[in-house]
């Protein structure tokens, strides 16, 4: 596996991910009362991060002195984490006016916070790793689902400018107050990938 290449990282990465998110029975609780997660998946990302690359990895990093990044892996990325928690309606997930607007806002505002690293040549490629739920589908909602499309076209509009390469991988989280019910969500990654610069990157 080419771990410097960032598509093939996010595949092995994300499949970890909705395995962990999956398996772990006191996430729901969180999800179910629409409660972000951060932190827990920090733990879980740099635990899955350690296990298939062997090599140090470091929390709450500053990068040149001016930046605190979330996870960075020298040489390699500097990740910044987000969790989005929408407001969108889903079977057993408790009711709550989720600013979703603020949340696209501030992960647009990484996106910015991240591309200055990309200027600076930092040895350690920039990337947004997040996760969203519950995310609406056309066949529950066809309002839900469009306002939430709207949300996403804005993200990549502005991605566009800083990080042109999106990927995600969906996933779902069952809920204990139904043996048939599941809560829809995606893992998504923003980055930008130029072969040459990423080659001279690693060849520390």
């Amino acid at each position: 596996m080419r771990y410097e290449d960032p598509e093939h990282f996010f595949e092995i990465l994300s499949k970890a991910l909705a395995k962990r998110i999956a398996e772990e029975i006191g996430l729901a609780n969180f999800i179910s009362e629409r409660l972000q997660f951060e932190g827990w998946l920090k733990v879980v990302l740099v635990s899955e991060l350690v296990n298939f690359l062997g090599r140090p990895v470091f929390v709450e990093h500053e990068i040149d002195s001016k930046e605190r990044i979330d996870v960075v892996i020298p040489g390699l990325y500097a990740l910044e984490l987000k969790v989005i928690t929408t407001n969108y309606v889903a079977q057993c997930v408790s009711t709550k006016n989720k600013d979703i607007t603020n949340q696209i806002q501030n992960l647009i505002s990484d996106l910015r916070k991240l591309s200055d690293l990309k200027e600076q040549s930092s040895k350690e490629q920039p990337i947004i790793l997040g996760l969203s739920f519950p995310i609406p589908s056309t066949s529950y909602s066809k309002c839900s689902y469009s306002k939430w499309q709207r949300h996403v076209a804005r993200v990549l509009l502005e991605s566009k400018r800083y990080f042109p390469h999106i990927r995600y991988r969906d996933y779902r989280v069952n809920l204990p107050c139904s043996n048939r019910n599941s809560v829809p969500g995606v893992i998504f990654t923003f980055y930008d990938y130029d072969d040459d610069s990423n080659k001279q990157r690693n060849s520390y």
